[in-house]
C-alpha cells in the first residue's frame, strides 16, 4: 500500500501529523472547494491516486492555500501537505454523506 492511500489505516495511524486547522478550512471552502470535490472522487475511484500525482496536487493545493493568504515555506509545506488533504477530504465526506 502506498503511503497516499488514504482508504487505509495507515494514513490515520498513530504518526499521523496533526494538520494545521485554518489550511483544511480553507481547503473547504470556495475557490478550493470545487478542486477539493474533483480530488475526492479521483481519489474514490483510485485509491493510490497521490502517489503518483502528489506533487501536481500539491502545486494546486500550494497555490490555493496561497491565494487564501496561507503560505508555507517549503519545509511546513512538505509537513503538512498530506495530513492537510486527508483531513479536509476526510471531513468533505462526512459532509457529503
Amino acid at each position: 500500500m502506498s503511503m497516499f492511500d488514504l482508504t487505509t489505516e495507515r494514513a490515520f495511524g498513530p504518526t499521523r501529523i496533526e494538520p494545521d486547522e485554518n489550511a483544511v478550512s480553507a481547503l473547504l471552502k470556495p475557490p478550493a472547494l470545487p478542486y477539493l470535490r474533483e480530488l475526492r472522487r479521483t481519489i474514490d475511484q483510485d485509491p493510490i491516486y497521490l502517489a503518483f500525482h502528489d506533487k501536481s496536487v500539491g502545486l494546486r493545493v500550494q497555490s490555493l492555500l496561497d491565494k487564501q493568504g496561507i503560505v508555507w515555506n517549503d519545509d511546513t509545506f512538505e509537513r503538512q501537505f498530506m495530513s492537510v488533504v486527508t483531513e479536509a477530504i476526510t471531513r468533505l465526506r462526512s459532509n457529503e454523506r
